[in-house]
């Protein structure tokens, strides 16, 4: 019995370890789904965007900015990611050399730049933002009305608007508020296909019997 048991741990575990990469889900972090008034950031230059918690492990791909109206967008973002504690994670320059992203709002599309180097993101919470101006593209903003409707990806839960210090163009957004972000800022995130950790775990669980059975038995 213990041998058999073996033999189908083993089989589990050859069918992950030997499969060229673990199928990856990608999704938009956050997607506008209606609703929402764009305006122009009547500001100077200003590093704004939202804070939110992931559950679980997940891996940032590409970092992007809202293009209102979908027809290119009129100057450059810098977007970054940063932890709860103001570490920078990464940053891309989002332009119209980048990648359109469909999303379910009418009013228009995300624009993103792949990172030259992804992202292990663990559970934890995390701030996004890009720089804004007066001089920018309209961007997307959720407080305002009518109410813009958003969905987010599994595992990822909005916590709190983000907003840098002052006018000091690309830092870190430090200042929080319960008003409902701006969208801005989006990323990209891929998680572990569920099936694959599962059969990971099982061929696992199949080796700990046999060593459980192997210390109580003859």
């Amino acid at each position: 019995m213990h041998r058999l048991v073996t033999i189908v741990g083993l089989g589990m575990l050859a069918s992950v370890l030997l499969e060229p990469s673990p199928v990856r889900a990608t999704t938009l972090a956050v997607d506008l789904l209606s609703g929402g008034s764009p305006a122009p950031f009547a500001q100077p230059p200003r590093a704004a965007g939202w804070q939110f918690s992931l559950s679980g492990n997940q891996t940032a791909t590409a970092l992007g900015f809202w293009d209102e109206g979908g027809d290119g967008l009129a100057a450059s973002h810098q977007v970054g990611l940063w932890t709860d504690a103001g570490v920078l994670l990464g940053s891309a320059i989002v332009d119209n050399t980048g990648t359109a992203v469909a999303s379910a709002h009418t009013g228009g599309h995300w624009v993103f730049a792949t990172l030259g180097t992804t992202i292990a993101l663990g559970p934890g919470t995390y701030r996004i933002a890009g720089v804004m101006s007066v001089d920018f593209q309209r961007h997307q903003i959720a407080n305002a009305l009518p109410p813009l409707i958003e969905s987010f990806a599994p595992g990822v839960t909005w916590l709190n608007a983000a907003f840098g210090p002052g006018f000091g163009g690309f830092v870190f957004p430090g200042s929080l508020s319960s008003q409902d972000g701006f969208y801005g800022p989006n990323l990209m995130l891929t998680a572990p296909e569920p099936s694959t950790l599962a059969l990971l775990g099982l061929g696992l669980a199949g080796f700990g019997f046999v060593r459980a059975g192997k210390r109580g038995g003859p």
